[in-house]
């Protein structure tokens, strides 16, 4: 079984171009991998209309192979990019405020869980409760968008390079509260 990564892009909106990857395992094959991208976009087409109209994204059709044990790339298959983008035309929350999803495996390293997250720029103020938390309809949208990506045919999972593994995503949850995106490592 083979890990795969998909590449996105976030265009748009001030601040420059931000980025989102996602891991899956499966075989490394072009129909696979397509599987992988477009599974990627409905889960973020399913939220478009929660997020800012001036924000968009590309999938790269350009997948990447990586060796569980080392975390280097070992060869690409490229299959056809996806492309979404935002609908709303709320005012936009500040850049840095974005909502988070919090992927996690059956898997434990050293006591721990297994697990990622993902942030999601291009949030709007129809999305704040009044108590300037995640209003429970937007967490209830992203938990369900959650459950179909990872219950979709290709096989989300989350890679610790520390590690040298990769699980299986058994379940996401949206957090309540916004969290805040100050910087990305790679």
């Amino acid at each position: 079984m083979a890990l795969i990564r998909t590449s996105m892009v976030w265009n748009g909106s001030t601040g420059g171009q931000g980025f989102t990857q996602h891991y899956f395992l499966g075989a490394a094959d072009a129909a696979h991998c397509q599987d992988a991208v477009t599974q990627q976009n409905g889960f973020y087409g399913a939220l478009a209309s929660n997020i800012a109209n001036d924000l968009s994204w590309v999938i790269s059709g350009d997948v990447e192979v990586i060796d569980v044990g080392t975390g280097f790339i070992t060869s690409v298959v490229t299959v056809t990019e996806a492309l979404g983008a935002g609908t709303h035309s709320d005012e936009k929350l500040p850049l840095a405020t974005q909502g988070l999803v919090r992927w996690r495996t059956g898997t434990f390293i050293n006591g721990r869980r297994l697990q990622g997250r993902t942030f999601l720029p291009g949030m709007v103020e129809f999305n704040n409760a009044d108590t300037g938390r995640v209003f429970t309809g937007f967490v209830g949208t992203v938990n369900t968008a959650a459950a179909t990506f990872i219950g979709g045919s290709a096989d989300p999972a989350i890679f610790s390079k520390t590690h040298h593994s990769a699980s299986s995503i058994q379940s996401a949850s949206m957090w309540s509260d916004w969290a805040v995106l100050r910087s990305r490592r790679n």
